[in-house]
């Protein structure tokens, strides 16, 4: 590093030379640096000045890309020079990196069990897992490709980087044991790190299989303790609102603040159709109103499932459903499509009436030619679900499924109950003054709803509690299937029950089973904001060929970074042996052009 006598010329030389640096090396220069400070005083503090004003191109890149703010060396030179940036300014080049994945890297981890007895995990698939603040944690599954014994344990993984090992033993309990809501042995559950409305973080699991159906009861896992030494406990929760019907192999996503959105699923010999919410805020479920259809009208089951946050924050996003089957009258088929779920959000109750449901109904009169078009899409795909009514059948079990409080109309500016119940919370909540005449007379004039429908939804306002009342003041969710045809022309590979990993604004799509029960070994990844779907290169950058994981049905994954993630279990229905060794994904990090 120059003194501080250097010219200004020699500042834009060194520059030139730096860009031309991996950002690793970089990190690396900058965190010696930071470390010399202490010891050589205002020569190294000018050093650290000198490579932040020379490296404003690498401050940019790194430190205001909200695509990679989360990466370790972002927060590391965060850390060590101190750069703020008050505005941020997302890097074009980082982003494209992290969204336009071209190559991966598999490493195989050592795993240690020694220490405690654990069940066998050989062969496991059907477990459930998530990421429950520093916890990487798995609950229940079965061994022998599900035919063998049904697993209730809750494990907790510890990765250590630098010895490439993964430590898995039996999560530790608080002194009065698991809880009252333990929920039991099961496989094809789901288990979602979320929040409740007091903060406190929990995971939820829901559904699966037992010895028979299980109920879609929601169990709350609860971590006490602070430090390297949690103890993990379990309640049961009481619920309002009708709860979806029983299902396993089905997805639950959060797609905003203490609320998960419950898809597909199998039943009994069908596939679920349907669409649910869990607010755990209100601890209540509901039936949100869908407008358009998805590609695949009979459901899935064994699916992928990756929410996308909307670029630019505010909430809402859009939610990914990959591959799967599903299950109709005339057999199973795999699917190969991806559907997306439009999820918006409105803050108030007349922004959800007023500029809601009217904007996003399909109408050739007011969207002329792109309307009709969508139209005759939307009957096509019912019609070849063999609908005589195209809106009839696969479309009104999205929004009834059984449930009479969920109506199923097709009438511009017509809500469900459910979310005119929501408005009229919410409104109430906004403007406590306000009559029920009044709330009334606003909903008669903002919606096409029958009088009696209003009648009730203003009832159940006025009748709750305060409390319920306050907690109304959540967004209300405004869902959509996507009608972008960019999304028809992306294929995967039909499977189910694959793995699947998010990275920035791209979801990792590997190996699954195949309607013949072959495994898959493809490595995909499917770019949202340009909606394509790539092969992926692995190891490509190995001076040898180097091993990658056999390929597999029902393994977990845990994301370590926005380009890291773990892949774990899972059974092939063949040696089982070689589904022990845990792999780490990396997705290498850029280098400055």
């Amino acid at each position: 590093m120059a003194r501080a006598a250097a010219t200004n010329d020699n500042a834009v030389a060194r520059a030139s030379h730096l860009f031309d640096l991996p950002d690793e090396l970089l990190t690396q220069c900058a965190a010696a640096l930071a470390t010399l400070q202490s010891v050589r005083g205002a020569d190294s503090a000018a050093d650290l000045c000198r490579l932040a004003s020379v490296s404003q191109r690498l401050c940019r890149l790194v430190l205001t890309d909200a695509a990679a703010a989360a990466l370790p060396w972002a927060l590391a030179l965060r850390h060590n020079l101190g750069w703020r940036c008050e505005t941020p300014h997302p890097s074009s080049r980082l982003y494209r990196a992290l969204s336009t994945i071209e190559r991966v890297t598999w490493k195989e981890m050592s795993l240690d069990t020694a220490h405690q007895r654990v069940p066998s995990l050989a062969g496991r698939s059907s477990s459930a897992a998530c990421r429950l603040g520093p916890a990487l944690l798995m609950y229940g599954g079965t061994l022998n490709g599900n035919f063998g014994p049904l697993l209730d344990d809750l494990l907790l993984l510890a990765i250590d980087c630098a010895t490439g090992r993964v430590t898995v033993e039996a999560a530790p309990e608080p002194p009065g044991g698991r809880g009252a809501g333990d929920p039991g042995p099961r496989r094809g559950h789901s288990m979602t790190a979320t929040a409740l409305a007091d903060g406190e973080a929990v995971a939820c699991l829901l559904g699966g299989w037992g010895e028979g159906e299980v109920p879609m009861v929601p169990h709350l896992l609860h971590s006490s303790g602070a430090g390297s030494a949690p103890a993990f406990s379990w309640s049961c929760l009481d619920v309002r609102g009708v709860s979806p019907s029983r299902r396993a192999f089905h997805s639950t996503t959060e797609v905003a603040p203490s609320r998960l959105l419950v898809y597909g699923g199998l039943g009994v010999g069908c596939c679920r159709t349907d669409v649910t919410l869990l607010d755990l805020s209100a601890m209540a479920w509901s039936a949100p109103q869908l407008h358009g259809v998805p590609r695949c009208v009979n459901g899935r089951a064994g699916h992928g499932a990756a929410f996308v946050p909307r670029r630019g924050g505010g909430g809402g996003g859009e939610l990914l459903l990959l591959s799967g089957a599903m299950r109709s009258a005339s057999g199973d088929a795999h699917q190969y499509s991806v559907d997306v779920l439009e999820v918006r959000l409105h803050a108030s109750g007349r922004e959800f009436l007023e500029r809601g449901f009217a904007a996003l109904e399909l109408s050739a009169a007011a969207e002329g030619e792109r309307g009709f078009a969508a139209r005759r899409r939307q009957e096509e795909r019912l019609i070849a679900a063999e609908c005589s009514d195209p809106y009839s059948g696969p479309e009104a079990s999205l929004s009834d499924s059984g449930n009479p409080d969920r109506l199923c109309t097709h009438k511009a500016g017509a809500v469900s109950h459910a979310n005119l119940v929501g408005a009229a919370f919410k409104l109430r909540a906004e403007a406590p003054s306000r009559t029920r005449t009044e709330l009334r007379e606003y909903l008669e004039g903002a919606t096409t709803n029958h009088d009696r429908q209003i009648e009730r939804a203003v009832n159940e306002a006025f009748d709750a509690s305060d409390e319920e009342v306050a907690a109304s003041r959540a967004p209300l969710l405004e869902l959509r299937w996507s009608d972008d045809e960019s999304w028809a022309s992306v294929r995967l590979e039909p499977v189910r029950t694959a793995w699947y990993a998010t990275c920035a604004r791209s979801v990792l799509v590997w190996s699954g089973v195949d309607e013949r029960h072959g495994m898959s070994d493809t490595l995909t990844a499917v770019d949202v904001d340009r909606r394509i779907a790539r092969a992926v290169e692995v190891n490509a950058d190995a001076p040898f060929p180097s091993p990658i994981p056999t390929p597999r049905g029902g393994a977990l994954c845990w994301p370590l970074s926005p380009h890291e993630a773990l892949l774990f279990s899972g059974s092939n229905h063949g040696d089982e042996s070689e589904m022990l060794a845990p792999w780490l994904l990396t997705v290498p990090l850029p280098r400055t052009p």
